[in-house]
């Protein structure tokens, strides 16, 4: 973030790709915001509790991880009992 901010011309917003930067970046921001209007948008791919409360995030886009996660387990687990073929996707 710190070296996004540090270009000629700065981003206006940003689009972070999991939870984990989106805290390191938040955290940047409210500790360097010496200038607010140099601070960009944050538009999350994965929803972090507290997003909308931090101020700079816009939109954040919503995984059902539970699913994602129970879906990936059926298809290993049918692939450990010995199902073979082209890789599915899940639909």
């Amino acid at each position: 973030m710190g070296e996004l901010l540090a270009l000629g011309e700065p981003p206006t917003c940003v689009f972070i790709s999991n939870e984990f930067m989106h805290a390191g970046s938040t955290r940047f921001l409210l500790e360097k915001k010496e200038n607010a209007s140099q601070v960009p948008s944050i538009i999350s791919f994965g929803a972090m509790e507290l997003s909308f409360g931090l101020g700079c995030c816009r939109m954040v886009v919503r995984q059902p991880i539970t699913a994602i996660g129970t879906q990936a387990a059926g298809f290993l687990l049918s692939r450990i009992a010995g199902e073979t073929g082209a890789p599915r996707m899940a639909g």
